[in-house]
């Protein structure tokens, strides 16, 4: 067997049948500081991102950027650091076009009125009952949601 850094011996007995030669290779890496814990790693760049944005202490975006690069981060720190290329092949173009359509079509509502109008609608048939005004702006966004695409 192959004695490793640590003095750990790595033993490999392999047989075959077969009668001719029969290649095989072997690539043995050492994780980084860290690997075993990646899991809890990200989990807490989660929850830091989760309470940036609830409390607002920094934008939205300001907050997922600030979270992709500490995941970028803790993934060259524990040597699995991504290419350009792979990390540009993470992004779905599809759900930016969709997101970005749908932030026109908002833009578009919010500036003609149509969200205050709806909610005044509302506010008249639940006859400022609130769980009734809260059902009737349930079904309104249920009905929105089925109706326009989901990411």
């Amino acid at each position: 067997g192959a004695v490793l850094e640590n003095n750990n011996v790595f033993r490999l007995n392999l047989t075959t049948n077969a009668y001719d030669p029969v290649a095989l290779q072997i690539n043995i890496m050492q994780h980084g500081f860290g690997y075993r814990y990646k899991e809890i790693y990200a989990a807490l760049v989660v929850l830091g991102m989760y309470i940036l944005i609830i409390t607002e202490i920094v934008d939205r975006m300001i907050s997922a950027v600030l979270g992709s690069f500490m995941i970028l981060t803790i993934l060259a720190l524990i040597d699995e650091r991504p290419s350009l290329e792979v990390i540009v092949s993470w992004i779905d173009y599809n759900t930016l076009a969709l997101l970005f359509g749908m932030m026109i079509i908002v833009g578009i509502f919010s500036t003609t009125g149509f969200f205050e109008w709806i909610a005044i609608k509302a506010y008249d048939a639940s006859k400022g009952k609130v769980w009734l005004l809260v059902v009737i702006l349930g079904c309104f966004t249920l009905g929105a949601s089925g109706i326009l695409d989901n990411v």
